[in-house]
């Protein structure tokens, strides 16, 4: 989230455009190898993205790297299969009720109960997951294109719902 990079004045509930920011995130094979216990083997990534993201927060130029990595290699897509977002708490994102003349004392207009994504994906082959959290909930939404074998997805899928049940 790139919001403590904002200059005020703004309202930090409705502007949404440019919260958020890539961050490549690489796993050497030698994590999982080095434990076969899963929730070892997730602590371990799990460090490992931490770390890196950590290092990616330090930089003061972060809301721009993203951009100038579009700048230098557009239509370029990392030479990774997968990548993970993490679209975040959207109940800090944006009001989840909205009021008739923004008066909170009165019945919601419209309430916000749920939120998915929508996306076609035809010339990046990458597998994306995106993964994000509304009223205390964890939601997950695997992304890509027709290239990918649907038996193979549907596994991918099964393997981080074992993981998160294993962990829970």
């Amino acid at each position: 989230n790139l919001s403590k990079f904002k200059v005020p004045p703004y309202n930090a509930r409705s502007q949404l455009v440019g919260a958020l920011a890539m961050v490549p995130v690489v796993h050497p094979s030698s994590i999982v190898k080095e434990n076969s216990d899963t929730r070892a083997q997730l602590a371990a990534a799990m460090e490992n993205v931490k770390n890196t993201y950590s290092a990616y927060l330090a930089n003061p130029h972060l809301p721009a790297i993203t951009a100038v990595s579009a700048r230098i290699t557009p239509g370029k897509t990392a030479s990774t299969r997968a990548s993970v977002t993490n679209i975040g708490v959207i109940d800090r994102t944006i009001p989840l009720k909205y009021f008739r003349d923004g008066s909170e004392g009165t019945e919601p207009v419209f309430e916000i109960d749920d939120v998915w994504s929508g996306q076609r994906t035809g010339a990046c082959s990458k597998l994306t997951v995106h993964f994000w959290t509304l009223k205390g909930r964890m939601y997950l939404m695997t992304q890509t294109n027709d290239t990918w074998d649907e038996e193979y997805l549907r596994n991918f899928l099964l393997r981080i719902i074992a993981i998160a049940c294993d962990i829970i």
